[in-house]
């Protein structure tokens, strides 16, 4: 089985207004926990006089940045749908925030494509299971700090997907040792 972690950076919060800008998908092998593929793209926004000034401020952006971002295409659209074509489960933090963002993308920008149908798994749901009610907030920052995986590269869609894989990792790991 495969283990996709995915997430998004986006231009504000609302799925049919803003725009992704960064997207990162990360494939493991689930058995061995070996990476197989990783995909990872700024995407120019289209639209960024309807983005939100604190989406972009979180997100980090700026023109230098992504100037050489691809502009979104049918091409990155069938990209997209090529990588999850393999069956598997869709991993993220909030990832059905993530999921409406894509599809969006793909009822824009990809001709007739679709998401793959896939199970999700939500490791801000796993932290609430796992920590409450040590911890008040459940962001993917809170969840990061109160684990010790530091804050490094916090919004940024690749960086945020391999800490959603380190998370995972470490579900596995405890609930090995319950079973």
């Amino acid at each position: 089985m495969i283990r996709y972690y995915i997430d998004v950076e986006t231009t504000g919060l609302d799925s049919s207004l803003h725009e992704i800008i960064d997207l990162a998908i990360i494939a493991e092998e689930a058995k061995t926990g070996k990476v197989i593929g990783e995909y990872c793209r700024k995407i120019k926004p289209m639209n960024i006089h309807s983005a939100q000034l604190k989406a972009l401020e979180i997100n980090g952006y700026n023109e230098d940045d992504w100037k050489d971002a691809v502009e979104p295409s049918e091409v990155i659209a069938a990209e997209i749908v090529n990588l999850l074509e393999i069956p598997g489960i869709w991993i993220g933090h909030n990832p059905y925030f993530d999921k409406r963002f894509i599809s969006n993308f793909l009822s824009k920008y990809g001709s007739g494509l679709s998401i793959p149908y896939m199970p999700m798994l939500d490791t801000r749901q796993l932290s609430i299971a796992m920590f409450w009610p040590e911890l008040t907030g459940f962001s993917l920052g809170a969840v990061r700090s109160h684990m010790g995986l530091g804050l490094h590269g916090s919004h940024v869609a690749r960086s945020d997907a391999y800490i959603c894989r380190q998370i995972m990792h470490r579900f596995d790991v405890a609930r090995s040792k319950d079973i």
